[in-house]
Order: C-alpha cells, then structure tokens, then sequence
C-alpha cells in the first residue's frame, strides 16, 4: 500500500472531514437516498434458482411417485401370479387324495371279492393310474394305496378288521 494514502486516513483534517460530512449528512444521505429500494449486499446467483430449473422439483416428485407406483402394481400382480399356482397346486392335491381313496376302495373290493389279494400292483381308477402298495393280512388288513396328478402325490394307510372289514382308520401318510 502506498505510505502517503496512510497518512492521508491518519491525518487530522481527513477525520474532520468525514465528521462533518456524516454530520450534515452530505454524501453519505445522498448515497442512502440512491440506493433506497434496492439491496445493498446482493446475494450470489447460486442463492437464486435459475430459470430453467422451475419445474425440476414436480419432475422429481413425478418420476418418485411413477416408480412408487410401478413397485406396488409389480408386487400385487405378481402375488396374483404366485396365488394361482398355489390354487393348481391345491387342486391337484384334492385329485391325487380322491385318486388314492378310490384305490384303496378298488384295492378292499378285490380284497373282498379275492381273499388271497396281495396287492402290489398298479391299477387304472377313472382314467388316472394309483398304485397299491403290498397288502398285510391277518387279524387286521392294511392297505396302502398311492395316488398322483399333476406333481402332487397322496399315500394313504387304510386299516381293517380282517374279519368282517369293518375300517378302523384311515389316514395319509408322508411316505
């Protein structure tokens, strides 16, 4: 900086001078009435949104919603799509246990009708194949018919009396 600007603030008759400029309200009043209306420390652009950014917020929440929206469609239609197969496989269970039950009354009745019937065989109910398993005789028979459709599998255990065939239970099994 320049030595003879410091002496100019520091000297006596400057400091006058801005006294009584301030006191008569001289340059300072006139730049007051100049810049009235108007911000005298004006912010940087980047405190102003531009222009072209205006709608950038609703294009923003708009694209969120959409995809919001897509998820949910995508996750109900898609359990709708799972729920079906959950129904065919349900019916094809019911088709396999009815499949099985007619086996084992199709495996007493030959019981019945041949008293020496040892099963073991594979045998056509309605149209749809079953298979029965070996017969044990004795005081009580035990029949074990299989049935299956469509990739669902029912085994059965029926028991009997051996006398008179009076059943004594009836219930699936896992195997």
């Amino acid at each position: 900086m320049n030595p003879k600007f410091f002496d100019l603030i520091n000297s006596r008759r400057f400091y006058t001078a801005t006294i009584n400029s301030m006191e008569r309200g001289g340059r300072i009043r006139q730049l007051a009435e100049t810049l009235e209306g108007e911000n005298p420390c004006p912010r940087s652009e980047r405190d102003f949104p531009s222009k072209n950014q205006n709608g950038f917020i609703a294009l923003t929440s708009a694209i969120i919603i959409s995809i919001l929206l897509i998820a949910f469609s995508l996750a109900v239609s898609t359990t709708g799509f799972f729920g079906r197969f959950n129904i065919l496989d349900s019916e094809n269970k019911q088709r396999s246990l009815a499949l099985a039950e007619a086996c084992g009354d199709e495996a007493l009745l030959r019981l019945i009708i041949q008293p020496g019937y040892q099963g073991d065989e594979t045998v056509t109910v309605g149209g749809e194949p079953c298979h029965i398993f070996p017969i044990t005789s004795g005081v009580q028979v035990t029949i074990r018919p299989q049935g299956s459709y469509g990739g669902a599998t029912t085994n059965l255990q029926t028991t009997f009396n051996g006398t008179d065939y009076s059943l004594i239970s009836w219930q699936e099994t896992p195997d």
